[in-house]
């Protein structure tokens, strides 16, 4: 597995920065627009329930 980084999921910007990178990772990996976006989308989701729930959370992004 290789580690790509982490984003704390602090406040919305840390959301859209979490967002942007799985989307532009996910368009590395050879997925269409229309999957990255999708997978982009299902994890800021995730992330906002997160923050709405005030927990100190992390997105770890790595390529396995």
């Amino acid at each position: 597995m290789i580690q790509l980084g982490t984003v704390q999921i602090r406040d919305e910007n840390s959301i859209v920065q979490c967002r942007n990178k799985i989307r532009a990772l996910s368009l590395d990996l050879d997925f269409s627009l229309v999957v990255a976006t999708r997978i982009a989308t299902a994890t800021s989701e995730i992330c906002n329930m997160l923050l709405q729930s005030h927990t100190h959370s992390s997105v770890n992004i790595a390529f396995d």
